[in-house]
């Protein structure tokens, strides 16, 4: 038999700061689920990390599109320049005529 090696990640110690109401409510949860409370936080800062949490951030006010009022206004921007005809190719019959104008 042949030994395998298993590979770990190194682990870094952090202090994270939460009021004790949250504290015995996640210890509770996370001892129901069989768990540690770093578990839980490694696997809640990981997800976040990746995206694959996103949280809510109530500061950033947005439109009913979803879009900060600066994304609304540099979108409103990109579309009335894209209307300019200055910005619009003409209409090509082949792909040789489309090459061509994109090398002038």
């Amino acid at each position: 038999m042949t030994k395998q090696k298993t590979a770990r990640k190194a682990k870094h110690q952090t202090t994270l700061f939460i009021d004790e109401e949250t504290k015995k409510l996640v210890e509770a949860k996370a001892r129901q689920q069989h768990m540690s409370v770093s578990a839980v936080a490694q696997i809640l800062l990981r997800n976040y990390a990746i995206g694959k949490l996103e949280i809510d951030f109530q500061g950033a006010r947005r439109d009913e599109n979803g879009f900060t009022k600066q994304a609304s206004a540099k979108l409103d921007k990109i579309i009335k320049d894209s209307k300019n005809p200055k910005n619009l190719s003409p209409a090509f019959d082949d792909i040789d005529d489309a090459i061509e104008y994109l090398h002038q």
